[in-house]
C-alpha cells in the first residue's frame, strides 16, 4: 500500500444492502490510482470481518469482489443517462474460495464485449481482517490511448458476502454516493496525471 504514491480515496457509500453492514469495522474499503502507457493500475484496501468468495463467472459480483465502472468517451457522451458501447462495467473476483485461490476477471457491458477476461492481472494478499488487491487493466480493454490530461467517467465498488451457504451480494459500497450502474452521468470523472 505504501509503495503507491497516489492519494487514498474512499469508497463508503452504501448502495445496496445497508442492513447487513454494522459501520466500517465490519466492511470498509479505500483504493489509489495509477496508470502507465499499458496499465490502469488498482490498489484496494478492504476492510472485512469474513472473506466469502463462492461465486464464478458472471455471478463473482456475488461474493466478496470489486467492481469498476469506466467511461472511455467521458466528453463525447457527457449527458447521455443510459450505458452504451464505450461504457464498462467490470467485475474482479480477487480469490475464489479463499485470497490464495483461482482469480478472474469479467466484463458485464458494454454488451460487445460480454465475458470473461484474462489479460486483466490480479493480485491479493489478505491479512487481520484486511484484503489487499491490485490490479492492472490493459488499456486496450477500454479501447482507449491514454495521456496526461485525458478525462473518463470512473467509479469503484466492492460486493460483500458473508454468509458461506449462499451467493449473494449482501452489501454494496461505492465511492459515489449516487451511483447508479446504468446511469453514466452518476459516476465519476477520473483524470489521468503526470
Amino acid at each position: 500500500w505504501g509503495d503507491w504514491s497516489s492519494p487514498e480515496n474512499p469508497a463508503r457509500f452504501v448502495v445496496v444492502g445497508g442492513q447487513h453492514r454494522s459501520g466500517t469495522a465490519d466492511l470498509d474499503a479505500s483504493y489509489k490510482l495509477a496508470w502507465d502507457e499499458n496499465f490502469l493500475y488498482i490498489a484496494a484496501k478492504i476492510r472485512d470481518d469474513k472473506y466469502v468468495q463462492n461465486a464464478r463467472i458472471d455471478q463473482l459480483y456475488k461474493g466478496d469482489s470489486i467492481e469498476v465502472l469506466f467511461d472511455s468517451e467521458f466528453f463525447g457522451d457527457f449527458d447521455n443517462t443510459s450505458l452504451n458501447n464505450d461504457d464498462y462495467q467490470i467485475g474482479i473476483n480477487p480469490g475464489h474460495g479463499s485470497p490464495s485461490g483461482p482469480k478472474e476477471a469479467y466484463v458485464w457491458y458494454p454488451a460487445n464485449q460480454v465475458g470473461p477476461r484474462d489479460d486483466i492481472d490480479i493480485a491479493t494478499k489478505r491479512s487481520g481482517g484486511i484484503t489487499r488487491i491490485e490490479v492492472a487493466i490493459p488499456w486496450t480493454t477500454f479501447n482507449v490511448t491514454p495521456e496526461t490530461g485525458a478525462h473518463y467517467g470512473f467509479a469503484f465498488g466492492i460486493s460483500d458476502n458473508d454468509d458461506p451457504l449462499r451467493d449473494t451480494q449482501q452489501t454494496f459500497l461505492s465511492n459515489i454516493r449516487k451511483r447508479v450502474l446504468a446511469n453514466p452521468t452518476t459516476w465519476g470523472d477520473l483524470t489521468l496525471m503526470q
